[in-house]
This record gives C-alpha cells, structure tokens and sequence, in this order.
C-alpha cells in the first residue's frame, strides 16, 4: 500500500502551481 504525505503532496502541488503560472 502507498502512503502519501501529506506535506509531500502540498509541496509538489505548489511547486506545480508555480511552473504552470510561469507557462501562462
């Protein structure tokens, strides 16, 4: 089974946030 933390998560979320607002 995965275990996914939760801060992991947050922090590749916002990471992605930020590519994508620099793409557009």
């Amino acid at each position: 089974p995965e275990v996914i933390d939760e801060t992991k998560t947050l922090e590749i979320v916002k990471r992605l946030n930020r590519v994508v607002l620099i793409l557009k």
